[in-house]
């Protein structure tokens, strides 16, 4: 297997991933609202807006990667994201708050806890290869 081939395979299932994720907000925001209510971030009018807002880049975002387009850049800026949420997911979990992120709309109950960290794990990783692969392949 080539590193492009590994490196292409990673950006189907990572854009996808994130296709998903946006699909699933825009069918049912209510879950990541409530999330983003529970913390406080923004005020109670503004919830369904931001998640509509934060659908909308996360939905261009996955579509920019799996169509090929500035992928280097695009992949950074999820790694960002993803990395930016788990590192405040983990301080919420071991403040005492028990959540469910909402991440994939009403698609999937993701609880902060272990098996949350470890897929943000998985997915930070494969972003992480991803770019790694990138550099060796001169797609920088």
């Amino acid at each position: 297997m080539t590193k492009k081939y590994v490196q292409n395979i990673l950006r189907y299932i990572l854009g996808g991933i994130f296709l998903i994720a946006a699909i699933s907000k825009f069918i049912n925001p209510y879950p990541l609202g409530d999330f983003l209510n529970s913390l406080r971030f923004l005020p109670g009018y503004l919830i369904i807006l931001g998640v509509y807002v934060l659908s909308c880049f996360e939905l261009a975002l996955s579509l920019l990667l799996l169509f090929d387009y500035q992928r280097a850049l695009i992949a950074s800026i999820f790694l960002f994201f993803i990395s930016i949420a788990t590192i405040y997911s983990i301080w919420l979990y071991f403040s005492g708050v028990r959540l469910a992120c909402g991440c994939f709309g009403g698609f999937l109950d993701r609880q902060i806890g272990i098996l949350y960290f470890l897929t943000n794990g998985l997915i930070i990783i494969g972003f992480s290869t991803y770019l790694w692969l990138a550099k060796e392949n001169k797609d920088v």
